[in-house]
């Protein structure tokens, strides 16, 4: 039995991106609501916005964001204010390397269109939004065009969607597309996977919603989803990370800031609730992104500036924190099960053999969640045993110890170190002390 909890524990290891917690505190950002956020490379840039706690709340100061920076929460650096007037719940995309920001309200409701070049870290005026000046619009990219649709106006919320094209004309041209499927709606949320935008949740006419639609830019056509996972809500973040969409937070009914997540899989058209985000007040009006293989969301209405990283599940299925999720078991292993067998890990790999006088030796993948047997303990020339000791010491495995089969053996000394690239062991000095049955190793 402590062998199996042994390997047990060894297996909880290897899958630690199964049980993590998957949000991680970064460090805090400017502290606001209704920004906007846009990644151009490995670096987020993120302004704008209301910062309700102050006399002035309005603001157009424009932060950079490396993941990577020197410290463990990464690196907020101040850029260039924002050309245009203070304002917020405006619209952000990038393309190629050029951030575009425009739309919002600055105490009117604008259509004004800006592209920040990072390296030159300086703004350049561009073609102004064809629609009606709104805010709480959405906005996205697909094969280096951008798609602005959605939001509120002077007449209340809007269903129209527009295409910026920044290689035609001086500043670009805008061509309107189809209208969204979903009807009027503002304060929406939007991600894009696989050259497919993904729109949902919000505010109608006269409610919430949760309502989820893809577009596609070449057919220029919306169709309907399956709803959003959790209940119908606005002001939401997003992002999207390795084919898969993720939406969170938000206000619901009755103004109760939200902190459940959800993740999208286009493939089955299916939401899977993740762990709920951590902030303390959940989060409204905040931003979302991803850079690389990792996401992020911050800011907000009382979010105190508060940004945090998600890492999504590895391995091939998810696993609450605190749980247990069953794999496959020992009987597609060795086509029985076993008593004093010993195990260890080698880089991302689980290895498991002997025991019940046997001599067989497996390798456990959980990434795909398989067995893989392997060359017989001591390349088949000695006999099957239980009660070894195991360890592992660098790309190296090691076994001995241990009583022979139905104890005729006797209790052994013998060691022997296992090459996992070469699939071979090579026999080993004998272990010096007394010859030990269920001896403890550690490594």
């Amino acid at each position: 039995m402590k062998k199996i909890l042994l390997f047990c524990i060894m297996l909880l290891a290897i899958n630690a991106s199964d049980a993590q917690n998957f949000w991680k505190r970064k460090a805090n950002g400017p502290g606001r609501f209704g920004a906007v956020s846009f990644v151009i490379g490995t670096k987020a840039y993120v302004g704008t916005g209301d910062d309700s706690y102050i006399y002035d709340p309005l603001k157009k100061d424009f932060w950079e964001y490396n993941p990577a920076g020197p410290n463990c929460g990464g690196t907020w650096t101040q850029l260039v204010d924002f050309r245009g007037t203070k304002r917020r719940e405006a619209v952000a995309f990038s393309i190629g390397n050029k951030g575009y920001v425009g739309t919002g309200d600055d105490g009117t409701l604008t259509n004004d269109f800006y592209e920040y070049d990072p390296i030159a870290n300086d703004w350049d005026t561009i073609t102004p939004f064809p629609g009606t000046a709104r805010q709480g619009a959405v906005a996205f990219t697909i094969n280096g065009k951008g798609y602005v649709g959605t939001g509120v106006d002077a007449g209340g919320s809007t269903t129209n969607f527009y295409e910026y094209n920044p290689t035609l004309g001086t500043g670009g041209t805008w061509t309107p597309k189809t209208n969204f499927g979903g009807g009027n709606r503002a304060w929406a949320s939007a991600f894009v996977i696989n050259n497919k935008g993904y729109v949902g949740t919000g505010g109608g006419p006269s409610s919430l919603t949760k309502d989820f639609w893809e577009y596609d830019p070449i057919l220029d056509t919306f169709i309907q989803k399956a709803d959003f996972g959790g209940s119908a809500r606005l002001g939401t973040s997003s992002f999207s990370i390795n084919g898969k969409g993720y939406i969170g937070v938000g206000e619901a009914d009755g103004g109760a800031y939200m902190k459940d997540f959800w993740e999208y899989d286009p493939n089955t058209n299916a939401w899977t609730q993740r762990p709920n985000y951590e902030s303390a007040q959940g989060g409204n009006d905040g931003v979302g992104f991803s850079v690389g293989s990792k996401g992020y969301f911050g800011e907000g209405r009382y979010g105190n500036g508060e940004f945090w990283e998600y890492s999504p599940p590895i391995a091939t299925s998810y696993v609450a924190p605190d749980s247990w999720a069953q794999k496959a078991s020992l009987g597609t292993f060795a086509g029985s099960d076993r008593w004093d067998a010993i195990a260890f890990t080698i880089g991302d790999k689980g290895y498991v053999g002997t025991g019940s006088d046997r001599k067989d030796f497996w390798q456990y993948n959980p990434a795909n969640n398989t067995w893989t047997q392997k060359m017989n303990f001591g390349n088949d020339t000695v006999g099957g045993r239980y009660g070894c000791v195991g360890f592992s010491i660098g790309n190296k495995g090691y076994v001995g110890l241990g009583r022979g089969p139905g104890g005729d053996y006797g209790y052994m000394n013998d060691f022997w170190e296992y090459d996992t690239s070469a699939n071979l062991w090579t026999q080993k000095a004998y272990f010096l002390a007394a010859v030990v049955m269920k001896p403890l190793a550690l490594a």
